[in-house]
């Protein structure tokens, strides 16, 4: 049946429907809470009701006081003019930003000047990330090195300067350095409490060019004077979710998430994946109307959101969602033509704390979507774009669907890297109309496979499912030659973790279908062929651990080892949210760990996902390091400290 399905649904699938659907959104400045956002929630309403009924916009607050779980909400923002100019200097001069003419050339969720404006002084301010930064800098225009604006927010504001300009790009290794990609700006925006300041974006050869000029000799005896305009209003608002579901027989639910929210263009990011959700949810309601395909067992909810703060909110408003949720998909950058853009569609897994079967689903029909002949002769199947099926890293909407306590395994389909990620230059053209097409092909299949639940779907699955597994687990058993066992996980232990995750990946298929004698066996059958993978590969490896490791986890864990600690609620946390209400020092210190953990990005998630409140933090720490082959015990003895301080965690009882 997946076939057929999978078959039905490439005959309707359409690449210029899609592609509409991308340049329709791309006309809308998407910033969450704003009135261009909820613009763009309408037109994507209005395409799900030409098709389905049960369409419709949610609308939760955006006044700054309500919290959704841990995450607070922020005010409704929008801005009518952003305007920078500077007399002439060395070449450069007029205006260097025009929020009509270019809306990310304002930091989002800027404060507003005075009507006439604000005409003062432009200073180099370095990094601008402390307040030595800024000599002599009071009621001026800084220009800063750094490329986030979080980063030089706190020292600008205690040095009382009146706005901030921006022109670095994020790095991207091998794809984006120096300072970035010339001719397009960084989009940047404030957040939360970040209210005081005015800022700017240019491009990184004009940032390049007044920053030389104010080292210069000139640039330092007579600093070229600026003149911003920034009309702007923040005000309690609201936040939209767009949101359709294609009924099943039972009440249970499958979900395809994409977010809507980013600067006018984000073609990539991420009107391609919202016309994808369009294309996918389009094709799956028109073939069941019309009987092409039958009804399935489980309804498939599509969901359209503000990144993270719309999952956020649907998931702690809307009663029993949690419940009727069984598995995911988040579709997020899933369109660029990756010739322009040098990305590659990665295939992203769960975290193995909700292991599940969805990437072995997600990597068979992505691979059927994408088919382009064959080899020269004709032995081996090529595929039309570079794609790669990659562990669990986050960053996106399935980082908060896949933790433990929300209990919906999603994983995600992106293209990464983007040498336009996040700039003024992710236009239309840098997006493949076949490339959405097959991508809402795959989607489609994905969640109507899942939602369909035949017996003999799922014995399918289950049999991809197993071998996939088994190569997965020969690569990671295969990766300790050589190792001393990092944290004192050594073979042993990883063969035990290894068994466990490969277990629940097998057991979460029977989700869809409790009842199947057929799946229960073959699901049983698979684990045990696992299990003497496992023992097999597990031979060929010898290591000896260190003996100590275990104290020494301890020891680095200072005040936590032993300790059980457990989440006051659920979801993950966001970082950038919750150093909102911590002091300065917490903020530094959380920076200065970053700068230098190279793998704190995914086990600051990953510290929450393993807590259950039985566990202790040494079992976390090895936990961790079995899952990403690394974990600093001095980092999770830190990041503890910060969740604790922020009342995410608390010591449990008894």
């Amino acid at each position: 049946m997946v076939t057929d399905s999978f078959n039905r649904i490439a005959l309707e699938a359409s690449a210029e429907r899609a592609y509409d659907h991308l340049v329709s959104i791309c006309r809308f400045h998407r910033i969450q809470a704003s009135p261009g956002y909820r613009a763009a929630s309408d037109y994507c309403v209005e395409r799900m009701l030409d098709v389905s009924e049960n369409a419709r916009v949610i609308h939760y607050p955006a006044d700054g006081a309500v919290r959704f779980w841990h995450l607070p909400s922020f005010e409704e923002w929008s801005a009518k003019q952003g305007i920078l100019q500077i007399a002439e200097v060395a070449g450069l001069g007029g205006k260097l930003a025009d929020y009509q003419s270019c809306p990310i050339s304002l930091i989002q969720r800027s404060r507003p000047t005075p009507p006439g404006g604000v005409s003062t002084d432009i200073i180099h301010a370095g990094k601008g990330t402390t307040l030595k930064d800024y000599q002599r800098a009071k009621g001026k225009i800084a220009i800063c090195d750094s490329h986030c604006p979080r980063d030089v927010y706190d020292a600008a504001v205690k040095a009382g300067v009146s706005g901030i300009i921006l022109y670095r790009h994020r790095p991207i290794p091998e794809l984006r350095t120096g300072v970035g990609v010339t001719g397009v700006r960084q989009y940047n925006s404030f957040w939360w409490k970040e209210r005081e300041l005015f800022g700017f974006v240019l491009k990184p050869e004009d940032g390049q060019q007044l920053v030389s000029y104010l080292q210069s000799a000139d640039g330092r005896k007579k600093p070229p004077k600026a003149w911003a305009l920034v009309d702007s209003e923040s005000y309690p608002g609201s936040l939209e979710v767009v949101t359709s579901l294609i009924p099943g027989k039972e009440p249970k639910e499958i979900l395809i998430v994409a977010h809507l929210c980013h600067p006018k263009p984000s073609a990539g990011d991420n009107a391609s994946g919202v016309a994808v959700a369009l294309e996918a949810h389009r094709v799956i309601a028109d073939l069941v109307e019309k009987g092409n395909l039958p009804k399935p067992r489980y309804g498939i909810r599509f969901l359209l959101v503000p990144e993270m703060t719309g999952t956020f909110a649907f998931l702690s408003r809307e009663p029993g969602i949690r419940r009727r949720l069984l598995f995911g998909l988040n579709l997020d950058m899933v369109g660029q033509d990756q010739d322009k853009t040098g990305a590659t569609l990665c295939l992203e897994s769960p975290p193995l704390a909700a292991s599940s079967f969805t990437p072995y689903l997600l990597e068979e029909v992505v691979k059927k979507a994408f088919r382009c002949g064959t080899n020269p002769a004709g032995t081996g199947r090529l595929t039309s774009v570079r794609m790669q099926t990659t562990p669990f890293s986050g960053g996106s909407d399935h980082y908060i669907l896949s933790d433990p306590t929300v209990g919906i395994p999603t994983p995600m389909l992106m293209q990464w890297p983007d040498r336009y990620y996040h700039t003024s230059g992710d236009t239309i053209d840098k997006v493949s109309p076949d490339v959405m097409r097959r991508a809402a092909i795959a989607a489609a299949t994905y969640a109507y496979t899942c939602a369909l639940a035949s017996e003999q779907d799922l014995i399918e699955v289950a049999g991809l499912t197993g071998r996939g597994l088994r190569k997965w687990v020969i690569g990671r058993i295969a990766g300790f030659s050589g190792s001393k066992g990092t944290n004192g996980v050594g073979p042993e232990y990883t063969a035990e973790f290894l068994l466990s995750r490969g277990k629940d990946a097998l057991r979460s298929i029977k989700r869809l279908s409790p009842g199947s004698r057929g799946l229960r066996d073959r699901v049983r059958s698979e684990v045990r062929a696992l299990a003497r993978c496992i023992k097999n590969e597990n031979a060929l490896v010898s290591i000896k651990v260190r003996q100590d490791a275990g104290g020494a986890v301890a020891k680095k864990l200072a005040k936590h080892a032993g300790v059980v600690y457990k989440r006051t609620l659920p979801g993950p946390a966001d970082m950038g949210a919750l150093l909102m209400d911590l002091s300065p020092r917490w903020k530094d210190r959380y920076r200065r760990w970053l700068a230098r953990e190279r793998s704190s990005y995914v086990t600051q998630p990953m510290v929450l996902y393993w807590m259950d409140g039985k566990r202790s933090s040494e079992d976390i720490c090895r936990l961790i390091t079995a899952e990403t082959g690394t974990c600093n015990p001095e980092f999770l003895s830190f990041h503890l400290n910060l969740l604790n301080e922020a009342g995410v965690i608390e010591p449990a009882k008894g």
